[in-house]
């Protein structure tokens, strides 16, 4: 039997969080979240919240300016409202999940809250995924360019083999990884590390590679 009577707010929030095992950080937000909310209202029992309760908050939220940092005060930047995905995916989603979690526990007969939502405004495509020709080519050269003598030995192979990876894992490289023959002597990867040979075959495709973008043909 379902029980509608007096369930705190605070205490349902607690037991769900340690079901869910949320992280300090997040049960300390999500607390703040559902002792605001209730203080909207003015009392502290889930099974009293209304709909209306929750679009009230929802509302308010949707009004109400971000903090500003000092430097953004120094720089008299305009102020502006928090972000409609923050307020889905933390300030709303606090409350439905703790008030679901009191269904769950056959607390409360209904979510009041899950159809409440807040409309984000999708961010439009800039470009598509993954590196031009011209972005691989300008990447490739740039790894097998001589490091400077200033700097660090870690920091010189991260600088040549990290970035060299990256296009070539990408959507511009994807032909040559299969058209590029090894440039390594026969019987060198079996005497070798793993780290080495990773290195050795990223070498051969980048060097492939700037060969076939820069001349135009398949190596």
């Amino acid at each position: 039997m379902v029980s509608d009577g007096k369930v705190d707010a605070i205490d349902m929030f607690e037991r769900y969080a340690d079901e869910a095992e949320n992280d300090d950080k997040t049960r300390r937000l999500w607390r703040i979240k559902i002792r605001l909310l209730m203080s909207l209202v003015g009392h502290d029992g889930l099974a009293r919240l209304t709909v209306d309760n929750v679009i009230a908050r929802k509302d308010k939220l949707l009004k109400t300016k971000k903090r500003q940092s000092r430097k953004d005060k120094k720089a008299k930047k305009p102020e502006q409202t928090l972000d409609p995905k923050t307020i889905r995916d933390s300030y709303l989603a606090a409350v439905k999940a703790t008030l679901n979690y009191a269904k769950q526990q056959r607390k409360l007969s209904q979510n009041v809250a899950s159809e409440v939502t807040v409309r984000v405004r999708r961010k439009k495509k800039q470009r598509e995924k993954g590196f031009t020709e011209e972005e691989a080519l300008l990447i490739l050269k740039a790894t097998l360019a001589p490091a400077s003598p200033n700097m660090s030995e870690e920091h010189a192979k991260a600088r040549r083999w990290y970035p060299g990876s990256a296009p070539i894992r990408g959507r511009a490289s994807t032909r040559s990884r299969s058209s590029c023959r090894r440039t390594s002597r026969p019987g060198r990867e079996s005497t070798t590390s793993g780290s080495t040979r990773t290195r050795q075959r990223w070498t051969s495709i980048a060097k492939c590679r700037c060969t076939k973008i820069s001349s135009g043909r398949d190596c």
